[in-house]
């Protein structure tokens, strides 16, 4: 089966902006600038799910996890494959929890683990489009050279 991110959503993890994200606000060491204004993003991300479930799909909002602002950014944290979904490392320093909090929340959920980037390795799922049987990668402060070979090695069966 190909790995491929056009097909349609049924079922999607959110994280709602409702506290971390403010908190971190203008916070260079989480790598956040100027955010604006909280309550509008609470609204725009409200606005966002209830566009997901009027096309249909499940949508499974998140709490934050404590002392992560980015945690909102779940894109990041997993890549999604039909074998299962890829546990990333995610490669800022302060994001460092939030791979393992979206694996055991996957897990918890049922998804099987298809793969995991592991130390030294980093790969953020921002850094990734999957497309049919081809992985296009940007290595960044995010994603180093070892994370593409792991996410390669996972990806080449």
């Amino acid at each position: 089966m190909l790995k491929n991110e056009g097909n349609r959503l049924t079922r999607v993890a959110v994280c709602s902006p409702r506290k971390e994200y403010a908190l971190g606000k203008n916070d260079l060491a989480h790598n956040l600038g100027n955010l604006g204004n909280p309550e509008d993003a609470i609204n725009q991300h409200d606005s966002l799910k209830a566009e997901l479930k009027a096309f249909g799909c499940e949508v499974i909002d998140l709490n934050e996890l404590d002392g992560h602002p980015n945690s909102v950014f779940t894109r990041d944290t997993s890549l999604m494959t039909p074998e299962g979904y890829i546990q990333l490392r995610l490669g800022i320093d302060t994001r460092l929890g939030e791979g393992n909090w979206m694996g055991e929340t996957l897990a918890n959920l049922g998804l099987p683990l298809a793969g995991q980037i592991i130390a030294p390795g980093s790969v953020e799922g921002g850094d990734v489009v999957l497309a049919g049987n081809v992985a296009f990668v940007g290595q960044s402060i995010r994603t180093n050279a070892e994370g593409i070979r792991q996410l390669s090695a996972i990806l080449e069966p």
